[in-house]
């Protein structure tokens, strides 16, 4: 089926490193959920294979841009501590240290983390405030993905009811 699909609508709009064989594998469970019988369920298993699969993506990106975050959240936490004391260097580049991977550097910042009490959570929370706005838009767009998708599940479940009944269903109706 997933080559008939592709014929019908194209292959899926995957991003650059994304697993094409995960999104079949998904595209192949959706399919064995809503077994297509006419042209209106196959583009129901894409359109609802492509919308979990923007979810996922989304939620993959917000992770990311948090973890992007966590140098210039480091920074931040670090700059109070490191404005009263003059022989350290700029907390900006104590994080860059600290991430980059330097040990002599990591373990000097590491002392002074330990030492005012700075933790991998509160990190992880400055680098989530710092990227606040963009988690809000990835949120707003998870969420309608996410309605996308009952839509499209309730208009099918009401063509399948009025399969059963004998009623006849218009999907631009949505019954």
């Amino acid at each position: 089926m997933s080559d008939e699909l592709d014929d019908i609508f194209g292959k899926p709009a995957l991003l650059k490193g994304e697993d094409r064989e995960r999104y079949a594998r998904l595209q192949a469970a959706v399919e064995a959920d809503i077994k297509p019988k006419n042209i209106f369920d196959r583009m129901l298993v894409r359109e609802q294979t492509d919308k979990y699969w923007e979810e996922l993506r989304y939620k993959r990106s917000s992770a990311a841009l948090i973890d992007s975050a966590q140098v210039e959240a480091l920074a931040s936490l670090l700059a109070p501590i490191y404005r009263h004391k003059m022989d350290l260097i700029p907390p900006s580049k104590a994080a860059v240290h600290f991430y980059g991977g330097d040990p002599k550097f990591k373990k000097e910042v590491s002392a002074e983390m330990t030492q005012y009490g700075i933790t991998e959570e509160m990190i992880q929370a400055k680098a989530m405030q710092i990227t606040s706005s963009m988690l809000q838009l990835f949120d707003r767009m998870i969420t309608h993905r996410e309605d996308a998708r009952r839509s499209l599940r309730k208009e099918q479940e009401k063509r399948e009811a009025a399969k059963e009944t004998g009623t006849p269903a218009d999907p631009e109706k949505g019954a």
